[in-house]
């Protein structure tokens, strides 16, 4: 069973620039992937054999595919574009019978998006990339 978007959003509130404290929602999201993308490696000594697991920094993505094209180039456009003003973007969903999840991710950069293919059978779909410095569910950070 997939999960509902909680209000049919996400919300985009940036830190910087001509839109501080403003928020841009985006209502056409179709879905909403995140990856931790938390990183370890092995610590390797004289023998053969590890002697530790290292635990490395996280790279977390965040990926946003929307219904209207529009709305994802409005978006960008608002954000000053790609690799431009860091924001924060909320996004909270639900599903019946389980309490609902709350996500923030903080430190947000739009890396990806705007762009577009005339081909999908869907319409104009576009996707957005993000990665951010933390993440917090339910207001507890996901990292140590």
């Amino acid at each position: 069973m997939s999960f509902d978007h909680g209000d049919g959003r996400l919300v985009g509130t940036a830190y910087t620039g001509l839109h501080i404290g403003e928020p841009f929602s985006l209502l056409s999201v179709i879905s909403v992937k995140f990856a931790p993308g938390g990183k370890s490696s092995y610590g390797k000594g004289f023998e053969q054999t590890p002697y530790a697991i290292i635990t490395g920094s996280a790279e977390p993505k965040l990926t946003v595919e929307l219904s209207d094209g529009t709305e994802g180039w409005d978006f960008c456009s608002w954000v000053g574009g790609i690799g431009a003003k860091p924001l924060s973007l909320s996004h909270v969903f639900t599903r019946l019978d389980i309490p609902s999840v709350n996500f923030l991710f903080t430190g947000a950069s739009l890396t990806d998006g705007a762009g577009y293919d005339s081909d999908d059978s869907k319409g104009v779909v576009t996707t957005l990339e993000f990665m951010m410095k933390k993440v917090l569910r339910n207001g507890k950070s996901i990292y140590r």
